[in-house]
């Protein structure tokens, strides 16, 4: 008897094990879909829907959802067997017809939803903040979650066991149109009005793209130089490339070639397989300006995604004086001036090229800084200033006139820069009031009082001699 206790005992513990054990032996119901490689700038938000749901006595084991018609396919097996290329264009078909979506949940860029099997239409769409690109991802996207076991339940129906970890549940964000945009500023001023000589810095910013084999990008400037030692690449999670070999390349053994290319090809995935897709690319430097107008252009290129190219341009500015005669109205040839600013209360002078576009600047007012001197026009005038106060100074004027000792102030403004889409400089006058006290021809002049003055001293002279020969009498 005791015997038989203990075999029903044991037969009474298994039973509880069993029964404790069916959550472990039940089919896994759900797994997570998920979409990665989501841009890291903007907004993005997603919806998903799903096409394809499992029945096992459908060919091909699916069956389109309730509400769903895709344009061209009666089966599900049919648009199973289609391509990726042709599923997204029956997809797309205007006479499509699919239930309302629902709306997904990112995080960390990632897209994911916990869903029973079956196959999944998902679309993210990216709203761009103040100053971002916006990316325009290739929807919509297809993932799926395949099953490997139906059950029949107590309802009549089927129970699917999901493959929860299968390639087909993620897939990496594809773009039809790769952002990349542009912006520089000149380094000091925080703004796109440059002077000639001057620093402008620049960023570019862009995003690795998804199944591609290169990826490059290139910049070409116009009207300055590279600063090399000042090229930063990086990528988000990796951090700063550019020492690496190959990344930062110029075209030519000129370190101020006008055009510089960033070679990202390494880069597109990890030593592991994993994919950078969508992660940010930012690439910083200086340049020397050497022109009025700094033309920038920066292209990507992968062999495959459609780039628009982003362009930036800075400016300089310009100021000019008119001299006047006494009139205020008649302008003045052959004043020469030279044109100074003013640093922590030291002057500068402006140093100029044949035509009149500034090349530098020197404290040596003497020997180095250019003269200017106006033509028939009565102007002098120099380019490539950046926006600030300039004074011209007269050092020389033209003969019969006095130099004016005090300069004229010019204020240049960035509408004084060669944005405008009409240049227009910054402009002061002089007018001389002054003229040397200088005989007019034709006149009597000084004659009179020559003449005046002799016949005084000849009279002084007749009564000098005539009192003396009265004292000798």
């Amino acid at each position: 008897m005791k015997k038989m206790k203990k075999i029903f005992a044991a037969l009474l513990t298994l039973a509880m094990v069993l029964g404790m054990s069916m959550t472990t032996f039940a089919a896994n119901a759900t797994a997570t879909i998920s979409v990665d490689g989501l841009a890291t700038t903007g907004t993005n938000t997603a919806t998903y829907v799903k096409i394809l749901e499992p029945d096992v006595t459908a060919e091909g084991g699916y069956k389109f959802v309730d509400g769903v018609d895709i344009a061209g396919y009666d089966t599900a097996k049919n648009f199973m067997d289609a391509s990726v290329e042709n599923q997204k264009a029956a997809l797309k078909a205007e006479e499509t017809v699919l239930p309302t979506a629902t709306d997904g949940i990112i995080t960390n860029n990632v897209f994911s939803a916990t869903v029973e099997a079956g196959y999944y239409v998902v679309n993210i769409t990216n709203t761009a903040g103040a100053n971002e690109p916006t990316v325009i991802y290739d929807n919509p996207m297809i993932v799926s979650v395949e099953y490997d076991k139906a059950t029949l339940n107590s309802t009549g129906g089927y129970d699917y066991n999901v493959v929860e970890n299968d390639s087909d549940n993620t897939v990496t964000a594809k773009y039809t149109t790769i952002p990349v945009t542009k912006s520089g500023e000149d380094k000091a001023n925080k703004d796109e009005t440059v002077e000639v000589a001057g620093t402008a810095t620049y960023e570019i910013v862009t995003f690795i793209p998804s199944e591609v084999a290169k990826f490059t990008v290139t910049d070409v400037l116009e009207n300055a130089t590279y600063k090399t030692d000042t090229v930063k690449v990086a990528i988000e999670g990796i951090g700063n490339v550019e020492e690496e070999e190959g990344v930062v390349t110029f075209p030519t053994t000129d370190p101020d070639a006008n055009d510089m290319v960033i070679t990202l090809t390494n880069y597109l995935k990890n030593s592991d397989g994993t994919s950078n897709a969508g992660k940010k690319v930012t690439i910083t430097y200086d340049v020397t300006v050497s022109g009025t107008r700094v033309n920038n252009t920066v292209t990507p290129d992968d062999g495959k995604h459609t780039y628009t190219p982003a362009s930036e341009e800075l400016y300089t500015g310009g100021a000019q004086l008119i001299k006047y005669k006494e009139d205020g109205k008649t302008v003045m040839e052959g004043a020469t001036f030279v044109l100074y600013k003013e640093v922590e209360s030291e002057k500068y002078y402006a140093k100029v090229d044949d035509n009149n576009v500034l090349t530098g600047w020197t404290t040596d007012k003497t020997d180095n800084a250019i003269k200017l001197t106006t033509g028939k026009d009565g102007i002098v005038f120099v380019d490539g200033l950046d926006v600030g106060t300039y004074y011209f100074e007269e050092v020389e004027a033209p003969e019969g006139y006095s130099v004016i000792t005090t300069p004229e102030a010019v204020e240049v403004t960035t509408a004084n820069t060669t944005k405008e889409a009409t240049y227009t400089r910054a402009e002061a006058s002089m007018t001389d009031t002054t003229l040397s006290s200088l005989p007019s021809t034709g006149g009597i002049g000084t004659t009179i009082f020559t003449i005046g003055g002799c016949i005084i001293m000849i009279a002084a002279a007749g009564l000098f001699f005539a009192s003396r020969r009265k004292e000798s009498k």
